[in-house]
């Protein structure tokens, strides 16, 4: 596997217990995969608001700003952050800027104003890790393409290691789906038809995770083959 990954978790509103819920669900999910199947991940799982303090606030402005300009969350908005306040440099903001996901329907103006923050506070802020799971209650959001009915995830992609889920239920199993995505677990369903593979009808990876009761054959080898590339 990769060497040992920070996963920070974040919630919003602030203080509604999310995020520590989460961890102790993804903690379960590690211990569960190791029993059942004999994977063991080397991950590190931390508080946002504990170790990322000023990071996470800025987090939470920004989901604040979104809530009360009654806008619905785009994923997009907030997977690039970590990367921009670890590495602040005009070309990245301008790749971020120029990424094909911004469009007239899907604008990049809305985060602007955080950017620029980041590029000018974050060199004095303990750096957040690349990958970040969001847990949000009763809050919109955006689906799409990269989302089921509870979350959304963007996994480890064209940017290395930069990966993010955003989980709005709160159910264990919905939590168990949207982190396996970050370690390179596809979806068990067609995104068109949202019908199960064959195969996947008991897996947490199906459309419907809370009808799973593990990982079946197929991602259980994607799984194995993420810890294998270290």
């Amino acid at each position: 596997m990769p060497e040992t990954l920070t996963f920070a978790f974040y919630e919003y509103p602030s203080d509604c217990g999310r995020a520590r819920h989460a961890m102790v669900h993804v903690d379960r999910l590690v211990q569960h995969i190791q029993t059942e199947y004999g994977i063991g991940l080397d991950l590190n799982l931390v508080e946002g608001r504990e170790s990322f303090p000023e990071y996470t606030s800025l987090l939470q402005e920004l989901l604040a700003e979104c809530e009360s300009q009654d806008r619905e969350l785009d994923i997009f908005w907030v997977h690039f952050l970590p990367m921009i306040a670890n590495h602040p440099e005009q070309t990245r903001i301008a790749w971020v800027r120029g990424h094909p996901h911004f469009t007239d329907q899907f604008p990049y103006g809305p985060i602007e104003p955080w950017v620029q923050r980041l590029v000018e506070e974050a060199h004095r802020w303990q750096k957040p890790p690349l990958q970040q799971f969001i847990t949000i209650k009763d809050r919109p959001w955006r689906r799409q393409e990269q989302g089921g009915p509870w979350g959304a995830e963007l996994p480890p992609g064209s940017y290395g290691d930069l990966t993010t889920a955003v989980e709005r239920s709160g159910f264990p199993l919905a939590i168990y789906h949207a982190f396996l995505h970050l370690l390179r677990v596809d979806d068990g369903y067609d995104p068109l038809s949202t019908m199960t593979f064959p195969g996947c009808e008991s897996c947490w990876m199906q459309y419907n995770p809370t009808l799973g009761s593990g990982l079946c054959d197929l991602h259980q080898r994607e799984l194995r083959s993420y810890v294998a590339e270290g």
